[in-house]
């Protein structure tokens, strides 16, 4: 069941992010954030590591981006350029310095690899955006 619930929170959350910031539906959009939060906030460590798998659709979305417009999107009248930006730092900075020192060594793991996964995929893209350099 934790697979199925992590691989969902993984594979889906950026998508439906996106849905509910271009459908300018802010209702929606807070009731997101609020049910989330509800995931960080739980008691039961699984729901918390569920937490970490939301935020790490998120951070590896941003990968995603080919360029700079195709990822942006309007709410609230301001621009926003990639979910980092405005979702994950605006809405859940404060709760991942929290769960960096949660009292279940899991959750903090699940934590240090999310981001692990960033900086390897950024890796990647750097390498890859080196290798069209040299071919140009």
């Amino acid at each position: 069941m934790a697979t199925v619930r992590e691989s969902t929170a993984v594979n889906a959350t950026a998508s439906i992010v996106k849905n509910f910031i271009s459908s300018n539906n802010v209702f929606f959009f807070d009731s997101l954030i609020n049910e989330m939060k509800f995931f960080k906030n739980s008691k039961t460590f699984t729901h918390r590591q569920t937490f970490v798998g939301m935020i790490k659709s998120m951070l590896l979305d941003f990968c995603q981006i080919q360029t700079a417009e195709q990822n942006q999107v309007e709410f609230n009248g301001a621009r926003k350029f990639n979910l980092i930006e405005s979702v994950v730092i605006k809405h859940f900075q404060n709760d991942l310095v929290e769960l960096s020192q949660d009292k279940v060594v899991n959750v903090r793991i699940s934590l240090a690899e999310c981001f692990f996964c960033l900086q390897e995929r950024l890796e990647q893209l750097d390498l890859e955006a080196t290798r069209i350099q040299k071919l140009i």
